[in-house]
């Protein structure tokens, strides 16, 4: 019989508990406690803080699905690396940990825990900067099988969005941190909210040169993943005009999750089982949704279906909406200070548009 290694009680409290045990003497006492690790789940779900949850505990940044006896996979990321290890979870028999990238810096022991129980390490390339889980320290000191990919961008059919302000600090909008560059450009510009509306036409996106943003984005992507071990740019290609892969420039839609998922599967040679759409839950759904515009559908020769109303925790706002809320604010903002909180790209890109 397999017995309960300290990896093991790890991974069992980020699933059932949402948390890692509190030290080295907790792991141990479960260890020895629960000898057989099939029955560890029972024994962490009888807890009294497991219970009172019902073993649901999700952790911002994480998700941690734990399967006794089962091969597990860490899955690092940017914020699609839990989705993607959730989806990952839904169609295999493995254990997965997926986790945000960001959080290295606040908490380097959860990496270095999941890296050195892990048996496959799917990572997207992460610079040097990211020290200990860059990915070229990872392929040199790693003896488990690492599989690399680039974390999922493409702007094709969203060529208005663009973030404002650096990433620790990002000016607001009314759906996040997501802005309309046609809107900044509009209330830098002094235009009134009804002219700033009125430049949503296909006519402006053209003039804009919203219209070439779908073969430039795709070949970014292209060259970005060119050393990848798996690369996701021609299902992209061959499939963004038949279904809808993205609901903000870099939050993909379940289908492509899935297909991700099932490629970085196949990489690490890991069984995948038949897996339906609603048995994954894109958290992701629950953030910024940006409407693709009608007139970049026609540029783009759609198949399928836009709406024209942006999201947020699942408030619906329309294109007017959007517009008059950006402008109060922008206004509370203060321009010149909303102008100074770009970087000098982000006011190249919106100003001389």
């Amino acid at each position: 019989m397999q017995k309960t290694t300290s990896s093991d009680v790890v991974w069992a409290f980020r699933h059932l508990l949402g948390r890692e045990p509190e030290g080295a003497d907790v792991i141990e006492q479960h260890r020895t406690s629960v000898p057989d690790p099939a029955n560890l789940p029972r024994f962490l779900f009888r807890s009294k803080e497991a219970f009172s949850r019902l073993g649901l505990a999700p952790t911002v940044g994480q998700f941690c699905r734990y399967r006794p006896q089962a091969q597990k996979i860490l899955v690092i990321g940017n914020c699609q690396g839990p989705n993607l290890a959730c989806a990952i979870a839904a169609m295999s028999d493995v254990s997965v940990f997926g986790v945000e990238a960001m959080y290295y810096t606040k908490a380097p022991d959860i990496f270095r825990e999941a890296i050195a129980s892990a048996d496959v390490i799917m990572t997207c390339v992460l610079a040097d900067h990211f020290d200990e889980i860059a990915t070229s320290r990872l392929r040199l000191i790693s003896p488990k099988p690492v599989v690399t990919y680039s974390p999922l961008y493409f702007d094709g059919l969203l060529p208005d969005m663009t973030y404002w302000g650096h990433h620790a600090d990002r000016a607001k909008s009314p759906v996040g941190e997501y802005h309309s560059k046609i809107v900044l450009q509009s209330f830098f510009k002094g235009l009134t909210e009804g002219n700033c509306l009125n430049r949503f036409r296909l006519e402006e996106y053209q003039a804009l040169g919203y219209g070439e943003r779908t073969k430039i984005s795709l070949a970014e992507l292209d060259k970005r993943e060119a050393d990848c071990d798996v690369k996701f740019t021609s299902f992209i290609a061959d499939q963004f005009r038949k279904h809808l892969l993205f609901l903000t420039f870099n939050h993909p839609t379940t289908t492509l999750f899935l297909h991700v998922a099932q490629k970085l599967c196949r990489a690490a040679k890991i069984s995948v089982n038949a897996i339906a759409q609603n048995s994954f839950y894109n958290s992701l759904l629950q953030d910024t949704v940006w409407p693709i515009y009608s007139g970049i559908a026609q540029l783009n020769r759609l198949e399928f279906p836009v709406g024209q109303a942006f999201s947020k925790q699942g408030i619906i706002i329309t294109l007017e909406e959007f517009v008059w809320r950006s402008y109060e604010i922008y206004t509370s903002f203060g321009a010149e200070r909303l102008l100074q909180s770009a970087s000098g790209t982000q006011r190249k890109e919106v100003l001389n548009a």
